[in-house]
C-alpha cells in the first residue's frame, strides 16, 4: 500500500494486521450493507469502533489525541444521536421537518461516507506511522516586534468588530469572518512573541477577552478554537485521562452555553437546560443539525444533474470566499431541502462526485494529515495546529474552512509576515551597519 512503508520490522506487524483489520470491517460494512433505514444500526457500531480506535492509537502525541479527541466527539454524537437513535437530540419541532429525508436511503448515504473517511483515515494514519511521531515536536519561536505588535492590533481590530450586531432575546449567529480568522493570526502573532513574558501575558488578555466575548453571545464555533489553539501553542501534554476531562468538562460548557443562548436568561437556565439535555447532555445537537445538512446535501446531489459542474464555483470560493456565485453546496441545496447551514466535510464531496469524490477526499486528507503531523518544518508545524484547531470547524461545517481558511488564507498570512521579516531584519542590519561604521569615525 502506498502509506505503508516496505520497511517494516517484525514488531510493527500486528499493529498493522489489527489497522487492516479494523478498516476491513468498516469497508465490508460499506459495501455489504443495503440502503434501508436497518442498516443505520450496525454502521453506527462500526462508526464507534473505528473512532475510538483511531483514538487509542493517537494516545501517546498530544496534538494528535486532541485531533481525534474532537473527531471521536462529532462521531460519537452521530452514531447514539443519528445512528443508533438511543436518544433524540433534537426537539420535536425539528425533527418533524427533517423526518422524511432522515427515515429515506440518504441518511444511510450519508452514514457509510462518514464510517469511510474514518476508514482510509485509520489505513493512513497506521500504527507504525504513529509509531514515528509519538516524539513531540516543538516549534522554534522567531522574535520580531513589528509583526507581533502589528498583528497584536489586528487582533484587538477583528475583537471590536468581529460581530455584525447587538445581542438580541434569542440566539442568532452574527459573526464576521474576521473574527474566525483571529485565530489565524494569534497563532503566526505567537510565533513571533519570542519568548518575552510580557508578550506572552498580552496574548493571553486577549485570549481572555476573545472568549468571553464568544461565550456571552453564545458563539461557541469561535471560543473553542482558540482555546484549542492556546493548549496547541503551548505544547501542554495531553493523555486520555486528561483528555475525557476536557471533554467531559467541555461539552458542559457547551451545553451550557447552548442553553443560555436560547433566551440569554439567567433566571430560565436551569429548567431549560434539565428540559433541552438531561440525559442527552453529552451528544450534541449542533452535530446532529449539521449531519442532517449533510443528508440534504447528499440529496439534493443526486437531483441536480451533472452537479460536479458546481465544483469549479468552490475551487473559485476558495480565492473568492464562500459568498462566490454558487460556491456554498449548503446553501444549493437548500433550494431542494431545507436545512440550517453547515454539512460535514463528507457531504460536500459526495454532492460533486458521489462516493468516489469521498473516498478521494478521504485520501487527500489522510496525506496532509501525515504531511503535517510528521513535519519538523516549523511553518508546516503551525498549519498542524491551525489544521487542528478548526478541526470543529472543516469537519463539521463546511469544507471552506479546510480549504480556504487553513491552506489558502493561512498561506497568505504566513507569506505576508515572511516579507515584512526580510524587510524588517534588513532595515535593522543596516541600521546596525551605519551605527558601526559612526563608532569607526569617531575612534579615526
Amino acid at each position: 500500500m502506498i502509506f505503508i512503508s516496505n520497511k517494516i520490522k517484525k514488531n510493527e506487524l500486528p499493529g498493522l494486521y489489527v489497522d487492516i483489520f479494523v478498516s476491513c470491517l468498516m469497508f465490508s460494512t460499506i459495501v455489504l450493507l443495503d440502503n434501508s433505514l436497518s442498516s443505520l444500526k450496525p454502521i453506527g457500531v462500526m462508526l464507534l469502533i473505528g473512532t475510538f480506535y483511531l483514538l487509542y492509537k493517537a494516545r501517546k502525541n498530544s496534538q494528535l489525541l486532541i485531533f481525534f479527541g474532537l473527531i471521536t466527539y462529532v462521531n460519537v454524537s452521530v452514531a447514539f444521536g443519528d445512528l443508533l437513535q438511543v436518544k433524540d437530540t433534537l426537539g420535536y419541532e425539528t425533527l418533524f421537518w427533517q423526518t422524511s429525508l432522515r427515515n429515506s436511503e440518504f441518511n444511510v448515504l450519508a452514514a457509510k461516507s462518514l464510517l469511510l473517511v474514518i476508514s482510509v483515515i485509520n489505513l493512513f494514519l497506521n500504527s507504525k506511522f504513529i509509531k514515528k511521531i509519538e516524539v513531540e515536536r516543538k516549534i522554534e519561536k522567531k522574535d520580531n516586534k513589528y509583526i507581533f505588535f502589528g498583528g497584536l492590533i489586528v487582533l484587538f481590530t477583528f475583537w471590536f468588530f468581529g460581530y455584525g450586531g447587538s445581542m438580541g432575546n434569542t440566539y442568532e449567529s452574527n459573526t464576521r469572518t474576521i473574527y474566525e480568522y483571529s485565530i489565524l493570526v494569534f497563532i503566526v502573532v505567537w510565533f513571533y512573541s519570542g519568548n518575552s513574558k510580557v508578550h506572552q501575558y498580552l496574548l493571553y488578555f486577549f485570549v481572555a477577552l476573545y472568549v468571553i466575548q464568544s461565550l456571552i453571545r453564545g458563539d461557541r464555533s469561535s471560543a473553542f478554537p482558540m482555546l484549542i489553539a492556546l493548549i496547541l501553542v503551548n505544547n501542554y501534554k495531553i493523555n486520555l485521562k486528561y483528555l475525557f476531562l476536557l471533554a467531559f468538562s467541555g461539552i458542559t460548557v457547551s451545553n451550557i452555553v447552548s442553553a443560555y443562548r436560547l433566551s440569554f436568561s439567567i433566571n430560565d437556565f436551569f429548567n431549560v437546560f434539565m428540559t433541552k439535555y438531561g440525559l442527552s447532555s453529552l451528544l450534541s445537537d449542533t452535530v446532529s443539525q449539521s449531519y442532517y445538512t449533510g443528508i440534504s446535501i447528499i440529496f439534493s446531489g443526486n437531483l441536480i444533474e451533472n452537479s460536479s459542474k458546481y465544483f469549479l464555483n468552490f475551487l473559485a470560493g476558495i480565492v473568492f470566499g464562500g459568498g462566490f456565485n454558487n460556491a456554498d453546496v449548503g446553501a444549493i441545496s437548500y433550494n431542494y431541502a431545507i436545512n440550517k447551514g453547515g454539512g460535514f466535510f463528507f457531504s460536500w464531496f459526495y454532492f460533486w462526485f458521489g462516493i468516489l469524490g469521498v473516498l478521494v477526499a478521504a485520501i487527500f486528507l489522510g496525506y496532509l494529515l501525515r504531511m503535517f503531523f510528521v513535519s519538523n518544518n516549523n511553518y508546516l508545524k503551525l498549519y498542524t495546529i491551525c489544521l487542528i484547531s478548526m478541526t470543529l470547524r472543516w469537519y463539521l461545517y463546511t469544507p471552506f474552512v479546510l480549504f480556504r481558511t487553513v491552506l489558502f488564507i493561512f498561506t497568505l498570512l504566513l507569506i505576508l509576515c515572511f516579507v515584512i521579516e526580510k524587510l524588517t531584519v534588513r532595515k535593522k542590519n543596516k541600521f546596525l551597519s551605519l551605527g558601526e561604521a559612526g563608532i569607526k569615525h569617531e575612534i579615526k
